[in-house]
């Protein structure tokens, strides 16, 4: 015979599942890689090992995962030096942490949807630490939206996080091209663009080609299995992506 917990102010239920379509799981499953890399691990395994852990996800839950990874540790130094200002001691629960940088990243990606990310960062904040974390993420996200324009001007006037790399590279690239330092960061901040690797088992690249000009999406051939689209997109717009004619793959790693 089983019973449950007694009431306490120490008891925090069991957080709900999260749906697979929804914001928190992504962030939730976001925060996890993130957390990895922070302790030391190479983005791409900490990737792998979240797809071996959470099997086959839908495409877009896939895509919004990565999105919020890698976007999150391209802004590292900008939302490190967010949660600097927002906290006034260090984040010792580190999928907490990289929970808040996922979520910052988002906030100040898609400003017009800050109501969203942040209901959806409390949610996936409740996955953490048996819930008690929500409203220390509530309360910070909330204070980061108040301090909005002061918080972003500051970031703007600290090199690292304006130029959203370590001090040392900005201090290297200065001595080594004074007068063009600031574009090479620049360019290093830039979205790479997205390229295509076509499955030659299941379709071939003038075929594939010949549907994304059906779709509307503008792309061209730059290899016998490459394709690479005019603009990123989401996965879910890509024809036969969920059935595996096409993978998401970078240029140089298909040439290598």
């Amino acid at each position: 015979m089983t019973t449950s917990p007694r009431p306490g102010r120490h008891h925090h239920a069991a957080p709900e599942e999260l749906p697979q379509d929804s914001l928190a799981y992504a962030l939730n499953l976001a925060a996890t890689v993130i957390a990895a890399v922070i302790a030391g691990r190479s983005l791409d395994a900490a990737l792998a090992e979240c797809w071996r852990t959470h099997g086959a996800l839908p495409p877009a839950a896939r895509g919004a995962v990565q999105d919020l990874s890698y976007g999150s540790l391209r802004r590292y130094a900008r939302g490190d030096f967010f949660l600097a200002q927002l906290v006034h001691q260090a984040l010792r629960e580190t999928r907490l942490r990289a929970l808040l940088l996922a979520a910052l990243y988002r906030l100040e990606l898609r400003p017009e949807d800050s109501h969203t990310t942040v209901d959806q960062a409390v949610a996936a904040a409740a996955r953490i630490g048996q819930g008690k974390y929500r409203g220390l993420a509530n309360a910070l996200l909330r204070n980061y939206l108040r301090r909005r324009t002061e918080l972003e001007a500051a970031a703007d006037a600290q090199e690292s996080a304006r130029y959203q790399h370590p001090d040392w590279w900005i201090a290297a690239l200065r001595a080594a091209y004074p007068a063009a330092w600031q574009e090479i960061l620049a360019a290093g901040n830039e979205r790479p663009p997205m390229c295509l690797r076509v499955n030659r088992r299941r379709s071939d690249t003038v075929s594939y080609l010949r549907e994304l000009e059906e779709q509307g999406i503008a792309a061209r051939a730059i290899g016998d299995n490459a394709i690479m689209l005019s603009q990123p997109l989401s996965v879910a717009r890509l024809p036969g992506f969920a059935a595996g004619r096409v993978s998401v793959q970078d240029w140089g790693a298909q040439q290598a």
